[in-house]
């Protein structure tokens, strides 16, 4: 059986997980596993087993745990060895997001009536590959370093702040902004 083999190759039945719970369609949780592919051109090492289950476009999204660290120490050990690492990714991606936005500014000034199939299908060729671009940045990297930050970041400022973690470490994590759910 193919799910077996698949299992043994990755040894997923020795990995853990972490999962996230979001409402979705197909056509919008596919660009998941793609950011993976796309965004090995830009940093090399990527996440080799996401796995996403859709029931009742309610999407089950299970990350490696062993890609999430993998990824997330390659990150750090770059920004430590290059100050200007963060800076050249933030600029690389600033310039993906522009190109994504003229592209759905295109889209918004075609009918889209009058496009034939064929036309229909290079437009959203277009659309796609600038949405995988721009997506797989923070796919493949957000995640990675935004999970699990208590198993990784919080034991680092403990250390530094000592006898105060618990009266300074909630005010450095307050935002000014207002968060999704508030």
């Amino acid at each position: 059986m193919i799910t077996a083999k698949i299992i043994k190759k990755y040894k997923l039945d020795k990995s853990t997980w972490t999962y996230k719970g979001f409402h979705g369609v197909l056509h919008t949780i596919f660009a998941v596993g793609q950011s993976c592919l796309a965004m090995q051109k830009v940093y090399g090492d990527t996440n080799k087993v996401i796995l996403n289950i859709l029931i009742d476009n309610y999407g089950h999204w299970y990350w490696n745990d062993d890609d999430l660290t993998r990824i997330r120490e390659l990150f750090l050990k770059r920004l430590k060895r290059n100050k200007n690492y963060f800076s050249g990714l933030k600029t690389a991606w600033a310039k993906k997001i522009n190109n994504f936005e003229k592209v759905i500014k295109k889209v918004d000034q075609i009918d889209l009536s009058k496009l034939t199939d064929k036309q229909l299908a290079d437009l959203y060729d277009v659309f796609y590959r600038a949405y995988l671009e721009e997506y797989s940045y923070f796919m493949t990297l957000g995640d990675a370093i935004s999970m699990h930050a208590d198993r990784y970041l919080v034991p680092e400022f403990q250390k530094i702040l000592g006898d105060e973690f618990n009266d300074v470490f909630p005010k450095l994590i307050v935002t000014k902004y207002r968060s999704f759910i508030e």
